[in-house]
């Protein structure tokens, strides 16, 4: 890091003086790389003169000695922030096959179909911390946005950066409804609530709603990504297409934050935020609006931001003509056995997908 100061004396401003350098952050001589083994386990075919194709392969991936950040036992007192040493083990396991068919069925017409799909798990196999009682502890995340706290954990046996989030069960409907949830000693589990405002779950029955009722609930990387590509060939005419997609991703959408609540600030809204909860519009899945938030729907790190991101693109479209002959009635170009091609390509022409964001 270094450090400027700055000061103003009579007619002469801002000037610099005293300025250092020095470490801000501990260093370790022990640090070593990251190591990683690896086994697969694949084949590949081909059949029916060379038509079809097929390749598949299996992988188990072990990961330790991972670089971070130390997190636990760091004091805050010493002046520089906490090193990065060595520590966890994280492995994956996944499955790719790549099918394909292709044939000339004349001497004008040929096609083919190639698709590819992938599987993947991913989990903490060793977190390489302890709790003062001797269980595994987590690795913190401190990534936050405006008001809502940190949603982002890794636990051993969960994928790594997990959403760390207080389950929600629908909103409200009455103020009788929100009084009535209760814990088993008739006390009001959330006592600011009220019609239109989320219900929050009690996950381990202490009558409150804390960071102890949080749950992992998945990531934001994909289970399975997969992609279809086709084309044919029509003499000199060409056409190509590819869908792509993925499957089994989350993400926390907390644009929602400022788009469909009423909290702060003097900004555009999403349209969205019509739709919100009222008593004349009971069936909306959007909290009620309000200034004050006083149940924590929107500072709250909860699923309501939680959504399934899996989607399926229309990649890409190709249309190719090859005037190949034409330009080689150019005795120049023929002479070089120059080629040409005109194509037109769009990318990305449609997604679909439930993810709001």
């Amino acid at each position: 890091g270094n450090w400027s100061e700055q000061a103003q004396y009579g007619p002469e401003g801002n000037k610099t003086w005293g300025n250092f350098v020095y470490n801000s952050v501990a260093l370790n001589k022990d640090l070593t790389w990251e190591t990683s083994e690896q086994t697969d386990l694949g084949i590949d075919l081909e059949m029916f003169k060379e038509r079809l194709s097929l390749s598949v392969d299996y992988f188990e991936k072990r990961t330790f000695n991972l670089i971070q950040t130390q997190t636990m036992n760091w004091p805050s007192t010493i002046g520089i922030s906490a090193m990065l040493i060595n520590q966890g083990e994280v492995r994956n396991r996944g499955l790719e096959v790549q099918l394909g068919w292709k044939d000339k069925l004349n001497k004008d017409f040929s096609y083919f179909v190639t698709g590819n799909f992938a599987w993947l798990k991913n989990w903490v196999s060793d977190i390489g911390v302890k709790n003062a009682d001797g269980t595994p502890g987590v690795w913190t995340n401190s990534k936050t946005f405006r008001n809502i706290p940190y949603m982002i954990q890794t636990a051993e046996g969960e994928p790594l950066n997990s959403f760390y989030l207080i389950k929600t069960d629908g909103i409200f409907q009455s103020d009788d409804e929100a009084a009535k949830y209760v814990d088993k000693n008739g006390n009001r589990i959330q006592p600011n609530a009220q019609a239109g405002d989320l219900k929050f779950v009690d996950q381990n029955g202490d009558g409150k709603i804390t960071d102890d009722d949080r749950v992992y609930m998945g990531n934001a990387m994909p289970t399975t990504t997969f992609a279809l590509t086709f084309g044919l060939n029509w003499k000199k005419l060409s056409f190509s297409a590819m869908l792509q997609g993925v499957g089994g991703a989350q993400a926390v959408n907390v644009a929602k934050y400022m788009l469909l609540s009423d909290v702060e600030g003097n900004f555009n809204r999403s349209s969205e935020i019509l739709n919100a909860w009222s008593p004349t519009n009971m069936g909306s899945d959007i909290p009620r609006l309000s200034k004050t938030d006083n149940n924590g729907n929107f500072s709250t790190a909860s699923d309501w931001y939680l959504e399934n991101t899996s989607y399926l693109r229309l990649k890409n479209i190709t249309v190719s003509y090859d005037l190949t002959d034409v330009f080689r009635r150019i005795n120049h170009m023929n002479e070089r056995n120059s080629r040409l091609s005109l194509y037109l390509s769009a990318e990305n022409l449609a997604t679909i997908t439930g993810y709001s964001g």
